[in-house]
């Protein structure tokens, strides 16, 4: 499935877990933005195989493991989040 921009913000997600954007093969613009996120789990983006940007700003960001940085995205942003305490 191709999807244009997908934009989750002002939510009360915590956790983004392991697969959470499987079936969803192209993703022009992925958006996490004001959410409570605390938890990037490895490989939360590896279901998406063409990705053009992924934008993570105004989170609580506390543990974000190294794989989940590996994805297919040409452009990954961190702006503006909570101090991450713990990389893995």
């Amino acid at each position: 499935m191709y999807v244009l921009q997908i934009h989750i913000t002002s939510s009360t997600i915590e956790t983004i877990g392991v697969g959470a954007f499987n079936g969803l093969y192209t993703i022009g613009c992925l958006i996490l933005a004001g959410n409570r996120i605390s938890n990037i789990s490895g490989h939360a983006f590896s279901g998406i195989l063409n990705i053009g940007e992924i934008i993570i700003e105004h989170n609580h960001i506390r543990h974000l493991e190294t794989e989940a940085l590996l994805s297919q995205a040409w452009r990954t942003r961190f702006r503006d989040n909570t101090l991450i305490t713990k990389v893995k």
